[in-house]
């Protein structure tokens, strides 16, 4: 015989089942105390399940509502956060709740739905529904909910890729409070502003009218130090009554971009090394940690410091960017790509990686994938030169020496001490063959390259002395060019395209025996050197004519044979030959 099973239910009288609620309705004080103290503890679980049954037994009071909201969002439960706020229609009820909502909706990457909750005038609110109001307020709240409101947006559009809201709404957020560190910080780290543009900025924002306890002076020197440091070398002043800051992590991180946006990688590193000892997460220095390493080449340090960050914060796309920075020094440029192209899917408006991902395929001779990334990064970077300065580059690798300059001139209105630049605009008008004007941009470059901080780093530099001789050369001042070559040859003696300048000048000057030593040295240096291979059989077939005739030894004097030697070479080794 079969029996049905029931599941076993045990009832209860009735009259001590029911809870007491009027009980439970005058420990709710108790009960939030609880929820914040665990929120204090980071036991983000005990805290949401104390907040939800506070919320039942206030009856859905605006104060209990909101502290479940935040205690989903510190879980990270943004869309069940998002979705409660909104379910209880409190989401547009003031400001205070406006936010809490949007900020869940931007951290579950609901941007467009952030907007929308963003929006104060409630353009797309379903026609007829009822939008609750309320005029509850955190207590104890210091900071204009405004500028939390105008900082939110900004992030949002930005996330949208639409940067010039986004600066906008960043600076309204400064407007509104003075202390959204934040709003500053992303407007200077992620170049939404030109130097001028952020001293501009600062010298409007409302210090005196905003600022507590008249720390006037500290907030100011604070937010100085983030302005871009482009124009001096000088370090940070810290005023006496600040002298405490000295050893501040962010003020000696600031101290570090001055030095390396001035070209003193070797102090720069120093000061970084100090700061990511103390602090070897520290997210402001990193980025001029890893860009300080790529410029000295410490390969080993990089794949070290490449490593840890991604062991340590793997969904950062600053980790991927630095070992796609490692694999970029060692030459391994596809590999360098998959990791930068990591760093771009997890932050897309991560400007330096796109910045070196430009600079992979310009390596690899794919100038118009360097080009787009390039591009790209001049749209994620507005207020940084470095960007426009790579595009000018590679128009004039392109053969296309106006928009070349045109990019360059603008690289040069935002960085106006970066030798680069100069350099670069050198090269366009010597392709232009404006040689006096490509000689003062050579000597400008110059005059940069041999400041005291600068010099160890002359290496990186030989190219202005090569073209600073091939410009005396094309202006007919052989012994000024003889001079720059050899002091080329100092810092790099193994350069073939040296010897073969020197080799030039030697057969233009009418002095054979030396030109045929040149152009063998540099042959033996690079046997497949097409310029030095075809000077070597013109120089010996005008020495062979000249002694049957018995002419002078002068294999030729004019810039007309010189380009004729110079059109039948396939290719020169230098670009400035």
């Amino acid at each position: 015989m079969e029996r049905l099973l029931s599941t076993p239910w045990v009832e209860s009288n009735s009259a001590n089942s029911v809870i007491d609620v009027s009980k439970c309705c005058q420990s709710l004080d108790l009960y939030r105390q609880l929820v914040k103290g665990y929120i204090d503890q980071l036991d983000y679980g005990s805290a949401v399940y104390w907040a939800d049954k506070l919320v039942s037994l206030s009856g859905d009071q605006e104060n209990d509502v909101y502290l479940l909201a935040q205690c989903y969002y510190y879980s990270g439960q943004y869309q069940r956060g998002a979705t409660f706020l909104t379910t209880q229609n409190f989401e547009r009820s003031n400001l205070y709740f406006r936010c809490l909502t949007a900020k869940c909706l931007y951290s579950a990457k609901e941007y467009l739905k952030a907007l929308d909750v963003l929006d104060l005038e409630n353009k797309n609110v379903v026609p007829g529904r009822q939008i609750r109001q309320s005029g509850w307020k955190p207590q104890e709240s210091l900071n204009p909910i405004k500028g939390q409101i105008y900082l939110l947006r900004g992030k949002v559009h930005e996330a949208l890729m639409n940067r010039i809201l986004a600066a906008q709404n960043f600076k309204e957020a400064l407007h509104h409070d003075i202390y959204c560190f934040e709003a500053f910080q992303l407007l200077t780290k992620h170049h939404m502003l030109s130097r001028a543009e952020e001293i501009e900025l600062f010298e409007v924002l409302p210090f005196e009218k905003d600022c507590l306890n008249s720390d006037v002076d500290f907030v100011k020197f604070l937010y100085s130090i983030n302005i871009k440091k482009y124009s001096h070398v000088t370090m940070t002043l810290n005023p006496i009554q600040f002298a405490t800051m000295r050893r501040n992590l962010d003020v000696l991180t600031g101290d570090a971009e001055r030095l390396y946006y001035n070209s003193d990688f070797v102090q720069s590193y120093k000061i970084c090394t100090k700061v990511i000892n103390e602090d070897p997460l520290h997210i402001g220095c990193l980025p001029v940690y890893i860009a300080c390493l790529v410029e000295l080449k410490k390969v080993t340090e990089l794949f070290k410091v490449s490593h840890k960050l991604v062991d340590t914060m793997p969904n950062t796309a600053l980790g991927w960017y630095s070992v796609g920075s490692y694999y970029f020094v060692i030459g391994k440029h596809d590999v360098a790509r998959r990791n930068l192209n990591k760093a771009m899917c997890l932050d897309p408006v991560f400007g330096p990686a796109w910045l070196l991902f430009g600079h992979s395929f310009a390596q690899e001779g794919e100038h118009d994938q360097a080009m787009a990334a390039y591009f790209k990064a001049t749209q994620l970077m507005k207020g940084c030169h470095l960007p426009l300065l790579h595009v000018g580059m590679e128009c004039g690798i392109s053969n296309n020496p106006q928009l070349a300059m045109k990019f360059l001139q603008d690289a040069q209105s935002l960085a106006p001490k970066d030798p680069t630049v100069f350099h670069e605009m050198g090269v366009i008008k010597f392709q232009e063959k404006k040689y006096a004007e490509a000689q003062a941009h050579f000597m400008e470059t110059l005059s940069m390259v041999e400041l005291p901080h600068m010099r160890q780093f002359l290496k990186k530099w030989e190219p202005v002395y090569n073209n600073l001789g091939h410009v005396s050369r094309k202006l007919k001042r052989y012994n000024d060019a003889f001079i720059y070559h050899k002091k080329a040859l100092l810092l790099k003696p193994a350069n073939a395209s040296t010897h073969a300048a020197i080799g030039l000048i030697h057969a233009i000057t009418g002095k054979t025996d030396l030109a045929i030593e040149a152009f063998h040295k540099a042959l033996s240096l690079q046997r497949d050197d097409a310029f030095s291979n075809t000077m070597l059989r013109y120089v010996i077939d005008k020495m062979v004519e000249e002694s049957k005739d018995d002419i002078a030894n002068v294999v030729f004097s004019d810039e007309s044979d010189e380009d004729e030697i110079f059109n039948e070479s396939s290719s020169d080794g230098d670009e400035f030959t």
